[in-house]
């Protein structure tokens, strides 16, 4: 059995994976880690195979401009800067993160494919190959309603009221679907069989996609 993790992030995005990767290693499971170029040696120490991601993506995170927008910090027009030089390299980097996404999950025949948010590919796969994809996340507020937290403000205080945080996430699956929709135009001769439109792709996220919430009680 083979099982391939993709994850985009820092150290903490990593780390789920990794400790789901331990256990299916104990059982006999073959293990493929698609992390951020800085994570190879950590992986590889561990005896599982690599493929690195660009580093320009956890580079983008920790620079000044990166630091402002994840820790809330900075004035309005410092924050609106950062947000669209983010924005800026963030597209170069998601080109480069999309074939490396496509190539290895072709190329490799996993039995299970665990995959960070950031990784979208995998849900355009995982429409094609049902019951083979799980989504991994360290808090509970991405796909699914949570009625006391908006999925939308990176702040401490993430209640914004009912009403406003279940629209939070109809609005930011909206705006998921659309670019998931966008990037399967690259690959579609790969997936002719299926339909991507986007209220199929939504209704896979919320009621067929596996996800896997790593939250302790």
């Amino acid at each position: 059995m083979k099982a391939l993790f993709f994850s985009i992030g820092t150290r903490g995005d990593m780390e789920p994976f990794l400790a789901i990767a331990e256990v299916l290693y104990e059982r006999g499971w073959d293990i493929h880690c698609v992390f951020p170029e800085q994570f190879r040696a950590v992986v590889e120490q561990l005896g599982y195979q690599f493929t690195g991601f660009t580093p320009k993506f956890l580079e983008m995170l920790e620079s000044k401009e990166g630091r402002m927008m994840m820790g809330g910090s900075g004035k309005f027009f410092e924050k609106t800067k950062a947000l669209f030089t983010m924005i800026r390299h963030g597209i170069s980097s998601q080109k480069e993160i999309l074939k490396v996404n496509h190539d290895v999950i072709s190329h490799e025949k996993a039995d299970k494919v665990f995959f960070h948010f950031k990784c979208l590919y995998c849900t355009i796969w995982g429409m094609a190959n049902p019951n083979k994809v799980i989504a991994v996340s360290p808090i509970p507020c991405i796909n699914h309603p949570v009625e006391h937290m908006s999925t939308i403000t990176l702040r401490e205080n993430r209640d914004k009221g009912k009403f406003r945080n279940l629209w939070s996430y109809k609005l930011v699956n909206i705006i998921r679907a659309m670019v998931i929709r966008n990037m399967v135009r690259k690959y579609k001769k790969h997936y002719s069989n299926t339909s991507f439109s986007i209220s199929n792709i939504k209704h896979h996220m919320l009621n067929v996609e596996k996800t896997f919430y790593t939250i302790s009680p």
